[in-house]
């Protein structure tokens, strides 16, 4: 059988990374960069779609690219809740896109629109794998103590569903065969339980995590209602200041976590009591997901920006070893978990499945 040929797009905030593989191999990747200027002149998300679709048509040109596609990979967007797994991308999911039908508004969204304007232009199929709205709880996993408020599943579905297939593989093993906590520690934190390959339970990193570089994570609720009361910031500007200007950003001054491992190595004692809270708060959480399965785990994941560093990795380490073996996947695999997720429909192994609009 000839290798599949597939193009994969996922939108950044102010890039379109774009990739082409030939069967398991990756062999063109370009960070298509936008004018600040036009991205920023875009009042909505929606508004950004000419000048990342023309980028990608370039892209294609400049690679000479028609009539050799297999299909479309596409990141997911922040869909209603779906069952895990690679689904089509169709006409009544794109007009949805259109009027804006999304849990949240978020550049991803773009992605199934370009790609759906490339497949019907070349008369091939455009997919999307495992987007932030997987949701695989049970019941018991959703009930907090207030009935209108109902716990939700998002999550870096993408890379955590990734990583738990690649441990499984170095076990030996399916991915529906084992157990694992996986922490994806970036920007935002989420970590979630994996029992027989479903994800039965995470945390959301933008409402219920550790604190991370940019986000408060969960915060006592009595100060937190205080805080919010207090008269000093509309609901826009608490909800950017706990997503996007909290954690080490609040703390020490910088969302690099990079300078803050600087600045820890030249004995500033401030930065190290941060970064030891954090690595503390990410462990506890590994910790408290282990419960979910009875402390029954086959592996711990760490995965993300920050499990490049020795010092994070170690520290976690040290405190959640006793659960299972550690395996650690730093940055995070999105180009390649799309294009195994369309790879496996074009080239038989599964089957699309049909988001319900």
């Amino acid at each position: 059988m000839e290798a599949a040929c597939i193009l994969v797009i996922n939108p950044g905030s102010m890039t379109t990374r774009v990739s082409l593989f030939m069967g398991e191999d990756e062999v063109i990747s370009e960070e298509l960069v936008h004018n600040n200027s036009e991205i920023e002149k875009c009042v909505n998300i929606l508004d950004q779609l000419p000048v990342r679709s023309k980028s990608v048509d370039d892209f294609i040109a400049r690679h000479d690219l028609q009539g050799k596609l297999s299909a479309i990979a596409c990141r997911g967007a922040p869909l209603k809740p779906v069952v895990a797994g690679t689904y089509l991308v169709e006409q009544p999911l794109v007009e949805e896109l259109f009027k804006g039908n999304v849990s949240t508004p978020h550049v991803s969204m773009l992605a199934i629109m370009i790609g759906w304007e490339i497949a019907c232009k070349l008369n091939i199929n455009a997919y999307f794998t495992d987007p932030i709205s997987v949701d695989e709880y049970r019941d018991i996993a959703r009930i907090t103590g207030r009935p209108e408020i109902k716990r939700k599943s998002l999550w870096h579905a993408l890379n955590c569903r990734a990583v738990h297939r690649r441990s499984a593989g170095e076990l030996g093993r399916a991915a529906e065969d084992i157990n694992s906590v996986v922490a994806h520690m970036g920007s935002g934190i989420t970590v979630a339980c994996f029992e027989k390959g479903r994800a039965v339970d995470t945390c959301n990193a933008n409402s219920e995590s550790p604190f991370s570089p940019e986000r408060s994570g969960t915060l006592p609720f009595k100060e937190l209602v205080e805080f919010c009361y207090a008269g000093k910031y509309t609901k826009d500007e608490m909800l950017k200041l706990l997503m996007k200007k909290s954690g080490l950003t609040a703390l020490l001054g910088t969302n690099s976590v990079l300078e803050v491992l600087n600045r820890v190595d030249n004995g500033d004692e401030e930065a190290k009591l941060v970064l030891d809270a954090m690595i503390y708060n990410i462990s506890k959480t590994i910790g408290s997901f282990a419960t979910v399965v009875c402390g029954k785990i086959d592996a711990v994941i760490l995965t993300g920006a920050m499990a490049r560093s020795n010092y994070i990795v170690d520290g976690v380490s040290e405190r959640v070893g006793f659960l299972g073996r550690i395996f650690v996947y730093p940055g995070q695999d999105e180009m390649g978990a799309l294009a195994y997720g369309t790879r496996q429909i074009v080239e038989g192994y599964a089957t699309a499945l049909k988001y319900s609009v």
